[in-house]
């Protein structure tokens, strides 16, 4: 059996979101803090435009609103609320409800992987009237969201704290109970995840991939502990390489290109090999004139405090990071290399090394190196590089753009005809025993969420560029093809985007022992002969 796949795309990105005129109120967000319908999700940033708009759309009859921490502008924490419809793809328990579901995107895939497999806890944003910063204020002048809600002082924050680290809840603790209304001045609360999403499996958590906080003591999953989930692969998620404008432009232009051609024109956008990054990402490469060509004799790049490499790289435990070892550096499948790790305060020249929270955190990080005022190492603009979810090109605001890989750019049209393969598959999950302590609120929503986000029905095209991930289904109804179905896809198609193509096994399920999933070759690819999007 073989499954293809569907493109996810970024009309999902369309995260600003329009607000209803029947938006909850503060009585009425604080009426389902801590009952059955308040929810909770943690895990993969690269996820969050899929789920906004899925619960936006898909799920909310009305009064659609988000709240989002300050700090990161939702990028680490955020809740929405609204009224649920009355009909499916709702499911019963919560048709015509009231709810807040939130989502934690901190650091990223890990804390969709191991919370749930430990039945432990999650730092949530706190959205109740009584929080320590004071209530959450809308961020316009017309009273509706988004709400923009302050993180103050650690002691403001909810237990179990971790003992070894103050700044998180405590993922081995298993009381007490959830869910549980927060107390005031809370501005975080720890509370039990309902399900995690994870831009790779389980297995790939391992070594450099887990969260090296000070007395967090990640360790390996054991198999059994991964038993204690039920897992879907639900989407697949593109990736790409991004660099700052400077370094965009020098490229360019020491490659041959219109300097300052847009991203669009994709004649015109620069390349660098897949071995470049490699070796950029290990820290081999100290300046970008060693890197990618002489790019000390381009404009911008003659001075060596402007050559030398700035990594915005994600934190450990990230998907996002650790797929970017897999597909560059093979890591965990061989451990021979593992990517050059956080430096920013000890940096004196040569590469110099950030880890990022979040993938906004990222982008944020590339725009900031060509930015003197927000950036402290000043004598290091102008040379950045990261890799990040591919969703979508960047803001108005941004200063950074994609780059080629091996001369083919991160596009659902060239991954669709097999000239891309930096994707991997998604993983949701959730925990199917008592330690679990799942409400029936709960499940009914990972299983929703499992069977629902991987359906064309909740999918829409944007074109030959495309945004968001790629979900996997054939015929857009949420299961697996058969092998009659298995026709290899020569075309593009944007208004039906589908391709034959998968890791490592002929079925949805993950291995049992050996080789993990993302290890693994992509099987069935199509014939990459009609039209590429280079």
């Amino acid at each position: 059996m073989f499954k293809s796949k569907t493109l996810l795309m970024g009309a999902l990105a369309a995260a600003g979101l329009c607000q209803s005129a029947f938006a909850l109120n503060q009585t009425d967000v604080d009426a389902i803090v801590g009952t059955a319908n308040e929810l909770f999700i943690s895990g993969a940033t690269a996820s969050d435009p899929a789920i906004k708009s899925f619960v936006q759309n898909d799920l909310c009859a009305s009064g659609y609103d988000i709240y989002q921490d300050t700090a990161s502008t939702g990028s680490n924490w955020y809740a929405m609320t609204c009224t649920l419809k009355a009909v499916a793809p709702v499911p019963a328990s919560l048709q015509g409800q009231n709810v807040i579901i939130h989502k934690r995107s901190k650091i990223g895939s890990i804390y969709g992987v191991y919370p749930i497999a430990l039945g432990s806890y999650v730092e949530f944003l706190n959205i109740k009237s009584n929080r320590g910063s004071g209530s959450c204020n809308p961020a316009n002048t017309t009273g509706s969201g988004p709400y923009n809600c302050v993180i103050g002082a650690l002691a403001l924050r909810d237990t179990p704290r971790h003992p070894g680290n103050s700044d998180e809840c405590d993922y081995q603790t298993a009381a007490p109970s959830n869910p549980v209304a927060p107390a005031a001045g809370l501005d975080t609360i720890c509370r039990r995840s309902s399900l995690g999403l994870a831009d790779v499996e389980s297995e790939m958590f391992t070594g450099v991939n887990l969260t090296n906080f000070a007395g967090d003591n990640f360790t390996t999953l054991t198999g059994a502990q991964i038993g204690n989930t039920t897992r879907s692969r639900v989407f697949g998620q593109l990736f790409g390489v991004a660099v700052s404008n400077g370094l965009w432009t020098a490229l360019q232009s020491a490659q041959g290109l219109a300097a300052g051609a847009p991203l669009a024109d994709f004649s015109n956008v620069p390349n660098l090999s897949k071995d470049q990054v490699r070796a950029v990402l290990l820290g081999a490469s100290t300046t970008w004139a060693a890197t990618a060509g002489s790019l000390n004799s381009v404009a911008g790049f003659a001075a060596s405090t402007t050559n030398n490499v700035n990594i915005c790289r994600r934190e450990q435990g990230s998907g996002s990071q650790a797929s970017s070892n897999q597909f560059f550096l093979n890591y965990p499948c061989d451990t021979t290399f593992a990517p050059k790790q956080d430096n920013t305060a000890t940096w004196a020249s040569g590469v110099w090394v950030k880890e990022n929270t979040s993938s906004g955190a990222a982008k944020k990080c590339l725009s900031d190196s060509e930015t003197a005022a927000a950036n402290a190492n000043t004598a290091r603009a102008a040379g950045a590089i990261a890799v990040l979810s591919y969703n979508g090109d960047p803001g108005a605001s941004d200063l950074w753009k994609w780059v080629k890989v091996d001369g083919v750019m991160p596009t659902f049209q060239n991954s669709i005809l097999g000239l891309s393969d930096f994707w991997y598959e998604t993983q949701l999950s959730y925990n199917n025993t008592p330690a679990g302590v799942m409400t029936t609120q709960e499940t009914d929503l990972a299983t929703t969420l499992a069977s629902e986000l991987s359906k064309a029905t909740r999918i829409t095209t944007a074109g030959a560029k495309g945004i968001g991930g790629l979900a996997l289904t054939t015929n857009g109804n949420g299961t697996w093809d058969s092998a009659t179905n298995n026709t290899a896809i020569t075309t593009y198609t944007a208004t039906n985007p589908v391709f034959g193509g998968h890791h490592g096994l002929p079925n949805s399920g993950y291995p049992t022992s050996g080789t993990p999933l993302s290890c693994r070759p992509i099987l069935n690819y199509v014939d990459a002969t009609t039209g590429p999007n280079r």
